[in-house]
């Protein structure tokens, strides 16, 4: 028996860990790792061993295409808002108060916005010379804005109309040089040098003017001119005495250009004035001549 553990000891004597570390030179060749995957065909999977008994999460493919926006800083959301806020507020259009060489206060809408604050305003030639604050019964001016600036808009607000005349009435014939000028304060509107411009008579007389009234018809007294004021109603007869003959002649057919050039024709190098006292001449004569013949 001991004969058979010796021959036993001496045959796994190289495999002792001591010996072959003490026999670096030995012809012994040390024990190999055997991998699962050479014991089985490359085609087997090997399923991996989890150490942890706990299932893991699934893992989500990441896209790398695909970007994440960042959220906006504050600073940015505020900024947005502000830029908003000066886009909407470039649209307001506000009235200013202008102070004439002949001591006139003028209340006028520029119609083109000051971009920033501070910045000078840039008038034209169409800004909107405005009615007193008393038109509107009111403490201010409704609100404007480069869309709400016409003149049927300012005047759907108007509430008492007496006070228009102080602003727009007409001149004295002897304010205007020539018959053009005269015409375009009724169809235009008379501009203002430096300042703005008024709105065309026209538009203020089909709305409080001497109108037939549907009930009575009968005519209105035009609540926009004033009352039991003779030189107002004198300014105004000698204004529209050429306005009625323009307008006739444009119904016979003429344009308004045409019947202007005729009147101009006859006024040759006299002032209105002049003009106005010849043709109620010819007018007075020709009543004259009716009545003989009848």
């Amino acid at each position: 028996m001991n004969q058979q553990l010796s021959v036993l000891t001496r045959r796994t004597e190289p495999l002792s860990p001591s010996k072959r570390s003490a026999h670096p030179n030995s012809d012994y060749l040390p024990l190999l790792t055997i991998s699962p995957r050479n014991l089985f065909p490359s085609s087997t999977p090997i399923l991996p061993t989890s150490t942890s008994s706990s299932p893991s999460p699934p893992s989500t493919p990441s896209n790398s295409s695909q970007s994440v926006e960042p959220r906006p800083s504050l600073q940015s959301a505020q900024a947005q808002i502000a830029a908003s806020e000066t886009f909407s507020s470039s649209n307001v259009l506000s009235p200013t108060t202008i102070s004439a060489s002949n001591q006139h206060i003028y209340r006028v809408l520029p119609l083109s916005p000051s971009a920033t604050l501070g910045q000078s305003l840039i008038h034209t030639s169409h800004d909107l010379i405005l009615p007193p604050l008393s038109a509107f019964l009111s403490s201010t001016y409704p609100a404007f804005t480069t869309v709400d600036c016409t003149w049927q808009y300012v005047f759907d607000r108007v509430v008492n109309p007496s006070p228009l005349w102080s602003s727009y009435a007409p001149g004295s014939l002897g304010d205007y040089p020539d018959v053009k000028s005269l015409w375009q304060a009724w169809d235009e509107g008379t501009y203002v040098k430096d300042i703005g411009r008024k709105p065309a008579l026209r538009l203020i007389d089909a709305r409080w003017g001497n109108l037939e009234s549907q009930e009575t018809h009968r005519r209105k007294f035009p609540s926009w001119r004033p009352r039991n004021d003779d030189k107002a109603r004198k300014i105004w007869s000698n204004f529209y005495f050429f306005i009625h003959r323009i307008d006739s002649r444009m119904k016979s057919g003429h344009s308004s250009d045409e019947a202007v050039v005729y009147f101009e024709g006859l006024r040759g190098g006299k002032s209105l004035s002049q003009l106005h006292k010849s043709l109620q001449t010819k007018k007075r004569k020709r009543r004259m001549t009716d009545d003989e013949s009848s």
